[in-house]
């Protein structure tokens, strides 16, 4: 499967949060790829912002090579992540 570990852009309707991601895929039931892992950002107001901001299928998280996906927080205490990418 397939790792990334680096800086990624949370997507919103009032703009864009850089962020530091750490996902890594996985098969699912449909044979298709499913990521999770963690999103850590400095300022933990901004990671607020951007779950506030949230759309009905979660966040948008775009890596610099131009792949994103939408991912659904969990309800822990950090900010972790699972969901589909495309492209």
């Amino acid at each position: 499967m397939a790792n990334y570990n680096g800086p990624a852009t949370i997507v919103t309707v009032r703009g864009e949060i850089e962020v530091i991601v750490d996902l890594r895929s996985g098969a699912d039931p449909d044979d298709g790829l499913i990521w999770a892992g963690q999103v850590d950002r400095d300022g933990r107001g901004e990671l607020d912002r951007a779950m506030y901001e949230m759309s009905p299928y979660g966040l948008v998280i775009r890596l610099p090579d131009g792949r994103e996906g939408n991912f659904m927080p969990s309800a822990d205490t950090s900010v972790s992540v699972r969901g589909f990418m495309r492209g």
